[in-house]
Protein backbone atom coordinates (compact mmCIF):
# COMPACT_ATOMS: atom_id res chain seq x y z
CA UNK A 1 0.00 0.00 0.00
CA UNK A 2 1.70 3.75 -0.86
CA UNK A 3 0.01 6.81 -0.05
CA UNK A 4 -0.48 9.73 -2.68
CA UNK A 5 3.32 10.47 -2.57
CA UNK A 6 3.74 7.05 -3.31
CA UNK A 7 5.34 6.40 -0.01
CA UNK A 8 5.21 2.97 1.33
CA UNK A 9 2.72 2.82 4.32
CA UNK A 10 1.52 -0.83 4.74
CA UNK A 11 2.74 -4.11 3.52
CA UNK A 12 1.52 -7.51 4.90
CA UNK A 13 2.10 -11.14 3.91
CA UNK A 14 -0.24 -14.25 4.31
CA UNK A 15 1.51 -17.64 3.93
CA UNK A 16 0.20 -20.72 4.57
CA UNK A 17 -3.18 -20.32 3.44
CA UNK A 18 -4.33 -22.47 -0.11
CA UNK A 19 -6.08 -20.64 -1.98
CA UNK A 20 -9.09 -22.28 -4.57
CA UNK A 21 -8.99 -21.23 -8.03
CA UNK A 22 -11.01 -18.57 -8.17
CA UNK A 23 -12.61 -15.07 -5.99
CA UNK A 24 -10.79 -14.70 -2.89
CA UNK A 25 -12.03 -12.76 -0.41
CA UNK A 26 -8.68 -11.32 1.96
CA UNK A 27 -9.48 -8.99 4.87
CA UNK A 28 -6.76 -6.69 5.79
CA UNK A 29 -7.08 -4.44 8.47
CA UNK A 30 -4.42 -2.21 9.79
CA UNK A 31 -3.92 1.50 11.00
CA UNK A 32 -2.74 4.10 8.28
CA UNK A 33 0.48 6.09 9.91
CA UNK A 34 -0.04 9.86 11.32
CA UNK A 35 2.74 10.44 8.68
CA UNK A 36 1.16 9.69 5.48
CA UNK A 37 0.11 12.14 2.89
CA UNK A 38 -3.31 12.78 2.16
CA UNK A 39 -4.57 11.96 -0.44
CA UNK A 40 -5.38 8.85 -2.78
CA UNK A 41 -3.84 6.13 -1.78
CA UNK A 42 -2.93 2.72 -3.96
CA UNK A 43 -3.23 -0.79 -3.12
CA UNK A 44 -1.90 -3.75 -4.72
CA UNK A 45 -2.47 -7.23 -4.12
CA UNK A 46 -0.85 -10.11 -5.65
CA UNK A 47 -0.90 -13.90 -5.40
CA UNK A 48 2.99 -15.77 -5.04
CA UNK A 49 3.85 -19.41 -5.66
CA UNK A 50 5.39 -18.78 -2.77
CA UNK A 51 7.10 -16.27 -0.71
CA UNK A 52 9.41 -13.84 -2.38
CA UNK A 53 12.14 -13.73 -0.05
CA UNK A 54 11.97 -17.74 -0.83
CA UNK A 55 12.08 -17.34 -4.58
CA UNK A 56 8.09 -16.99 -5.15
CA UNK A 57 6.86 -15.52 -8.53
CA UNK A 58 3.38 -14.35 -9.40
CA UNK A 59 0.52 -16.22 -9.65
CA UNK A 60 -1.45 -13.90 -11.46
CA UNK A 61 -1.09 -10.34 -11.98
CA UNK A 62 -1.33 -8.02 -9.73
CA UNK A 63 -4.69 -6.39 -8.59
CA UNK A 64 -4.74 -2.70 -8.06
CA UNK A 65 -7.27 -0.40 -5.81
CA UNK A 66 -7.57 3.09 -4.66
CA UNK A 67 -8.83 4.52 -1.57
CA UNK A 68 -8.43 8.48 -0.12
CA UNK A 69 -6.98 9.20 3.15
CA UNK A 70 -8.73 11.85 5.05
CA UNK A 71 -7.67 14.01 8.03
CA UNK A 72 -8.85 12.46 11.40
CA UNK A 73 -12.09 13.61 12.72
CA UNK A 74 -11.70 16.38 15.15
CA UNK A 75 -14.58 17.39 17.40
CA UNK A 76 -15.50 21.19 17.18
CA UNK A 77 -17.34 23.62 19.25
CA UNK A 78 -19.18 27.02 18.68
CA UNK A 79 -18.49 30.27 19.75
CA UNK A 80 -21.14 33.08 20.30
CA UNK A 81 -20.29 36.79 20.41
CA UNK A 82 -22.52 39.67 21.28
CA UNK A 83 -22.74 43.04 22.36
CA UNK A 84 -24.70 44.51 25.39
CA UNK A 85 -26.36 46.79 24.07
CA UNK A 86 -27.10 44.82 20.71
CA UNK A 87 -25.45 46.09 17.73
CA UNK A 88 -22.99 48.74 19.25
CA UNK A 89 -19.75 46.98 17.48
CA UNK A 90 -18.80 44.07 15.56
CA UNK A 91 -16.30 41.94 17.01
CA UNK A 92 -14.64 39.11 14.64
CA UNK A 93 -14.08 35.48 16.24
CA UNK A 94 -17.29 34.27 15.94
CA UNK A 95 -18.46 30.87 14.74
CA UNK A 96 -16.97 26.86 14.55
CA UNK A 97 -13.43 26.43 15.89
CA UNK A 98 -11.76 23.34 16.83
CA UNK A 99 -11.62 21.09 20.36
CA UNK A 100 -9.17 22.68 22.84
CA UNK A 101 -8.20 25.88 20.55
CA UNK A 102 -8.16 29.21 22.18
CA UNK A 103 -9.75 31.63 20.79
CA UNK A 104 -8.81 35.52 21.20
CA UNK A 105 -11.44 38.19 21.21
CA UNK A 106 -10.96 42.21 21.29
CA UNK A 107 -13.60 44.36 21.78
CA UNK A 108 -13.79 48.15 20.63
CA UNK A 109 -12.38 50.26 23.79
CA UNK A 110 -12.54 53.46 21.73
CA UNK A 111 -15.86 55.87 22.41
CA UNK A 112 -17.63 54.93 20.35
CA UNK A 113 -20.63 57.64 19.51
CA UNK A 114 -24.22 57.34 18.53
CA UNK A 115 -25.63 60.70 18.64
CA UNK A 116 -25.30 64.22 20.24
CA UNK A 117 -24.17 64.02 23.36
CA UNK A 118 -24.10 59.94 23.29
CA UNK A 119 -21.83 57.42 23.40
CA UNK A 120 -21.03 53.72 24.32
CA UNK A 121 -17.89 53.07 26.42
CA UNK A 122 -16.51 49.66 26.45
CA UNK A 123 -16.61 48.14 30.21
CA UNK A 124 -16.39 44.43 30.42
CA UNK A 125 -16.34 40.67 28.44
CA UNK A 126 -18.60 38.52 30.36
CA UNK A 127 -18.06 34.42 28.99
CA UNK A 128 -21.20 32.04 29.50
CA UNK A 129 -22.59 34.81 32.48
CA UNK A 130 -18.82 34.68 33.91
CA UNK A 131 -17.25 38.44 34.32
CA UNK A 132 -13.30 38.94 33.07
CA UNK A 133 -12.84 41.62 34.64
CA UNK A 134 -13.88 45.51 34.03
CA UNK A 135 -11.75 46.94 31.32
CA UNK A 136 -10.48 44.19 30.12
CA UNK A 137 -10.95 43.87 26.34
CA UNK A 138 -8.62 41.86 25.30
CA UNK A 139 -10.01 38.03 26.00
CA UNK A 140 -9.09 34.10 25.23
CA UNK A 141 -11.76 31.93 25.13
CA UNK A 142 -10.65 28.10 25.26
CA UNK A 143 -13.19 25.77 23.29
CA UNK A 144 -13.49 22.27 25.22
CA UNK A 145 -17.31 23.36 24.96
CA UNK A 146 -19.68 25.79 23.39
CA UNK A 147 -19.66 29.02 24.54
CA UNK A 148 -21.04 32.46 24.47
CA UNK A 149 -18.92 35.63 24.94
CA UNK A 150 -20.73 39.47 25.76
CA UNK A 151 -19.00 42.61 25.52
CA UNK A 152 -20.98 45.23 28.16
CA UNK A 153 -20.95 48.54 26.89
CA UNK A 154 -22.07 51.69 29.06
CA UNK A 155 -24.40 54.75 27.44
CA UNK A 156 -23.18 57.45 28.42
CA UNK A 157 -24.73 61.44 28.08
CA UNK A 158 -23.08 64.74 28.09
CA UNK A 159 -23.94 67.57 30.76
CA UNK A 160 -23.70 70.94 29.54
CA UNK A 161 -23.13 74.02 31.93
CA UNK A 162 -23.87 77.35 31.39
CA UNK A 163 -23.95 80.68 33.16
CA UNK A 164 -25.72 83.87 31.75
CA UNK A 165 -24.56 86.49 31.31
CA UNK A 166 -21.72 84.47 29.89
CA UNK A 167 -17.87 84.86 31.71
CA UNK A 168 -19.74 85.92 34.63
CA UNK A 169 -18.11 83.16 36.47
CA UNK A 170 -17.50 79.31 35.88
CA UNK A 171 -19.01 76.62 37.22
CA UNK A 172 -17.75 73.16 37.29
CA UNK A 173 -19.57 69.67 36.03
CA UNK A 174 -19.68 69.74 32.60
CA UNK A 175 -18.87 66.37 31.27
CA UNK A 176 -19.94 62.89 30.59
CA UNK A 177 -22.05 60.49 32.61
CA UNK A 178 -23.14 57.31 32.99
CA UNK A 179 -26.47 56.24 32.20
CA UNK A 180 -28.43 57.01 35.99
CA UNK A 181 -26.10 58.90 37.77
CA UNK A 182 -27.14 62.34 39.79
CA UNK A 183 -25.00 64.98 38.96
CA UNK A 184 -25.37 68.31 42.11
CA UNK A 185 -24.33 71.39 40.90
CA UNK A 186 -23.91 74.59 42.82
CA UNK A 187 -23.64 78.32 41.49
CA UNK A 188 -21.28 79.93 43.53
CA UNK A 189 -21.93 84.00 44.62
CA UNK A 190 -20.75 86.69 41.90
CA UNK A 191 -19.64 89.78 43.29
CA UNK A 192 -21.95 92.75 41.44
CA UNK A 193 -24.36 90.27 40.64
CA UNK A 194 -27.34 88.47 42.72
CA UNK A 195 -28.62 84.56 41.76
CA UNK A 196 -31.24 84.42 40.51
CA UNK A 197 -32.13 80.30 39.17
CA UNK A 198 -31.32 77.49 37.51
CA UNK A 199 -32.97 75.85 34.15
CA UNK A 200 -32.38 72.32 33.04
CA UNK A 201 -33.28 72.45 29.41
CA UNK A 202 -34.84 75.47 29.33
CA UNK A 203 -37.00 74.64 32.35
CA UNK A 204 -36.76 76.58 35.71
CA UNK A 205 -35.90 74.94 38.75
CA UNK A 206 -37.35 77.51 41.32
CA UNK A 207 -36.17 80.72 42.40
CA UNK A 208 -32.72 81.01 44.45
CA UNK A 209 -33.35 76.63 44.38
CA UNK A 210 -29.11 76.74 44.77
CA UNK A 211 -27.70 73.33 44.86
CA UNK A 212 -29.99 71.59 41.94
CA UNK A 213 -29.06 67.64 41.33
CA UNK A 214 -29.60 66.81 37.79
CA UNK A 215 -30.53 63.00 37.21
CA UNK A 216 -28.44 61.78 34.00
CA UNK A 217 -31.03 59.53 31.69
CA UNK A 218 -30.00 61.79 28.92
CA UNK A 219 -28.36 64.30 27.07
CA UNK A 220 -28.84 67.79 29.13
CA UNK A 221 -27.98 71.49 29.11
CA UNK A 222 -28.11 73.71 32.46
CA UNK A 223 -28.15 77.26 32.86
CA UNK A 224 -27.36 79.76 36.15
CA UNK A 225 -28.75 82.53 35.94
CA UNK A 226 -27.31 85.89 37.58
CA UNK A 227 -29.34 89.14 37.71
CA UNK A 228 -26.96 92.24 38.61
CA UNK A 229 -26.77 94.24 41.06
CA UNK A 230 -28.00 97.91 39.73
CA UNK A 231 -26.15 100.85 42.10
CA UNK A 232 -27.80 104.46 41.90
CA UNK A 233 -25.58 107.10 40.66
CA UNK A 234 -25.74 110.48 41.84
CA UNK A 235 -24.08 113.05 44.50
CA UNK A 236 -24.01 111.59 48.03
CA UNK A 237 -23.75 114.28 50.81
CA UNK A 238 -21.61 112.87 54.06
CA UNK A 239 -23.18 112.45 57.73
CA UNK A 240 -21.30 114.95 59.17
CA UNK A 241 -22.60 117.60 57.19
CA UNK A 242 -26.39 117.15 57.68
CA UNK A 243 -25.35 116.92 61.57
CA UNK A 244 -23.59 120.37 61.43
CA UNK A 245 -26.45 121.58 59.29
CA UNK A 246 -29.10 120.67 61.89
CA UNK A 247 -27.08 122.39 64.20
CA UNK A 248 -26.75 125.43 63.12
CA UNK A 249 -30.49 125.43 62.58
CA UNK A 250 -31.47 124.81 65.86
CA UNK A 251 -29.27 127.36 66.96
CA UNK A 252 -30.73 130.16 64.85
CA UNK A 253 -33.93 128.64 65.78
CA UNK A 254 -32.96 129.03 69.51
CA UNK A 255 -31.79 132.67 68.95
CA UNK A 256 -34.88 134.17 66.96
CA UNK A 257 -36.90 132.62 69.55
CA UNK A 258 -35.01 133.99 72.73
CA UNK A 259 -34.76 137.40 70.83
CA UNK A 260 -38.85 137.14 70.64
CA UNK A 261 -39.22 135.84 74.27
CA UNK A 262 -36.85 138.42 75.49
CA UNK A 263 -39.10 141.18 74.05
CA UNK A 264 -42.47 139.72 75.46
CA UNK A 265 -40.98 138.98 78.61
CA UNK A 266 -43.10 135.59 78.95
CA UNK A 267 -41.50 132.87 80.75
CA UNK A 268 -44.30 130.18 80.96
CA UNK A 269 -44.86 130.71 77.10
CA UNK A 270 -41.14 130.32 76.30
CA UNK A 271 -40.89 126.83 78.67
CA UNK A 272 -44.09 125.46 76.88
CA UNK A 273 -42.11 126.60 73.01
CA UNK A 274 -38.48 125.35 74.22
CA UNK A 275 -40.02 121.91 75.30
CA UNK A 276 -41.82 121.51 71.82
CA UNK A 277 -38.63 122.84 70.13
CA UNK A 278 -36.94 120.07 71.94
CA UNK A 279 -39.15 117.66 71.44
CA UNK A 280 -39.00 118.39 67.73
CA UNK A 281 -35.63 118.10 67.41
CA UNK A 282 -35.27 114.33 68.66
CA UNK A 283 -37.70 113.69 66.39
CA UNK A 284 -35.69 115.09 64.01
CA UNK A 285 -32.67 113.45 64.65
CA UNK A 286 -34.44 109.89 65.29
CA UNK A 287 -35.41 110.37 61.44
CA UNK A 288 -32.39 111.10 60.57
CA UNK A 289 -30.63 108.33 62.23
CA UNK A 290 -33.42 105.95 60.48
CA UNK A 291 -32.40 107.51 57.20
CA UNK A 292 -28.77 106.27 57.63
CA UNK A 293 -27.70 110.00 57.96
CA UNK A 294 -27.46 110.64 54.41
CA UNK A 295 -29.16 111.98 51.34
CA UNK A 296 -29.27 111.26 47.19
CA UNK A 297 -29.28 114.43 45.37
CA UNK A 298 -30.14 114.72 41.96
CA UNK A 299 -30.82 110.47 41.92
CA UNK A 300 -30.55 108.92 38.25
CA UNK A 301 -31.60 105.29 37.56
CA UNK A 302 -29.10 103.11 35.43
Amino acid sequence: MQDAANNPIIHVEISNVAFESGISHVLVSSQIPITSTLGEATVSAAAHTALPKEGGVPYCPAIFSTFEILPPLVKRYYLTVKTEPPGVAVISGGGWHDENVSVNLIAPKEIIYINVGVRYLFHFWDVDGLSMGVGVNEISVFMDANHTAIAHYIVQYYLTVRVDPIGVTSISGEGWYNNGTSVSLFAPNVAGYNFSYWDVDGVSQGETVNPITIFMNAPHTVTAHYVKIMIPTGWFVPDWFWWLLLLLILIILFLLIWLYLRRRRRKVKKLFILVGLLGTMVMICAKFVECDGSLLLSPSSG
